[in-house]
């Protein structure tokens, strides 16, 4: 009995032991991994993106929302005598046609539009028959301006006009109103097309325009107390900063006027987010 006794003291003893070893020695190879993986130093990974320095134009321009409005004399009608001889009428109701397009025969003889429309009606009585059309010029496209903005537009303004079909026409300030409403101007804009009446359309107010100029993603851009820098790569993998004079932007692009970046120069941007983007190894 006393042997039993004696075999479980000693095994309880030698189990013992050993978890003190094993643990100490665990704690160990933990800390001397940490300081190895330390004293060899870690490589950072980062991603970047390249943006190449391009020729091109762009505009500084401010831009608005307005809708197309009807003038007060905008619905038309052209009244055709049948008491002799029936017209073909080549439009139906909901038609759009275009100025020197055919609207209708009368025999051998062609009738052409001198307007821009759309077909609202066509009546047939005994020996007349109207047609009713929205003629697209007496519209003009309605919108505000703030007071800041004003000192920057007048009525000698380019306006361009987008469509939501991505149609662009140019427009002609045709009224700005003297009296402020909530920090508001009036604006109206002429414009030749045929823009569908109530139609929501896009307007970029042109302040300044610049023609073959180096540009570049206004993403890419950094600032610091010095001023406006990009990043460059080396071939030897370290970033440096060149600093630059910019010009006019718009809401994707910026111009570069300074004569150390040329057509070509390839920059970075980096990111923590991967888009197709290279690894580039930084030293530690």
């Amino acid at each position: 009995m006393k042997k039993i006794v004696l075999y479980i003291i000693i095994f309880i003893l030698c189990t013992s032991l050993m978890l003190i070893l094993v643990f100490t020695a665990s704690g160990g190879l933990r800390q001397k991994n940490r300081w190895s993986i330390q004293d060899e130093g870690i490589t950072e990974r980062l991603l970047y993106t390249h943006y190449t320095v391009f020729r091109g134009n762009i505009t500084n321009h401010i831009s608005k929302s307005g809708i197309v409005v009807p003038s007060k004399d905008s619905l038309k009608q052209i009244a055709i005598d049948t008491s002799n001889t029936k017209p073909d009428i080549k439009f139906v109701v909901g038609d759009r046609f275009s100025i020197g397009d055919v609207l209708y025969t009368m025999g051998d003889r062609e009738f052409t539009s001198k307007d821009n429309g759309w077909i609202s009606q066509i009546i047939h009585n005994k020996n007349r028959t109207i047609i009713e059309y929205i003629d697209f010029s007496d519209y003009y496209i309605y919108t505000f301006i703030t007071q800041d903005e004003e000192r920057l537009i007048n009525q000698g303004t380019q306006v361009k006009i987008i469509g939501s079909n991505d149609l662009i026409l140019d427009g002609e300030i045709i009224y700005i109103s003297p009296e402020i409403f909530d920090g508001e101007l009036e604006v109206k804009i002429r414009y030749q097309g045929d823009f569908l009446p109530g139609s929501q359309v896009k307007l970029n107010f042109i302040l300044e325009e610049r023609k073959d100029v180096k540009l570049i993603e206004k993403e890419v851009l950094k600032r610091d107390e010095r001023g406006t820098y990009l990043e460059k790569l080396s071939e030897e993998g370290l970033i440096t900063r060149v600093y630059i004079d910019v010009g006019i932007e718009d809401e994707n692009y910026i111009e570069i006027l300074s004569n150390n970046v040329n057509l070509g120069d390839e920059f970075i941007l980096i990111t923590n987010e991967f888009d197709g983007a290279r690894y580039l190894e930084q030293l530690p």
